[in-house]
């Protein structure tokens, strides 16, 4: 399993989303999916305290696009109700993921709020 996560950690950065999903069993592509996350807002957090003012609100519009293609995947046909349960459970992480980058207040890294 560690060699699976260990290649899902490089290959959610590498892959277009849709194929990374599909190209994974259901809690690698969430681990996935939450490195993505946290990854966009750690940058944001790092350009924002270099003053790139608006690297926060580039980042949350990251994350929305990436809302939008899970629930388009949402719509879709997947051939299997277990497959449709990992797109479905990938939605419901990531509204609260979209939700938490939307309504973070802090600008640092090091914040306890992030």
């Amino acid at each position: 399993m560690w060699d699976i996560i260990k290649s899902a950690s490089s290959a959610c950065f590498n892959m277009s989303l849709r194929d990374f999903i599909k190209g994974f069993p259901s809690q690698v592509a969430l681990i996935g999916l939450q490195i993505i996350w946290t990854t966009k807002l750690t940058d944001a957090f790092e350009r924002t305290a270099k003053n790139e003012k608006s690297a926060l609100e580039v980042k949350r519009k990251e994350i929305i696009a990436i809302m939008d293609l899970l629930t388009a995947m949402c719509l879709e046909d997947h051939g299997s109700s277990v497959e449709r349960l990992k797109i479905e459970t990938m939605v419901t992480i990531h509204v609260h993921q979209k939700d938490l980058a939307i309504e973070l207040k802090c600008k640092d890294v090091n914040d306890f709020d992030w």
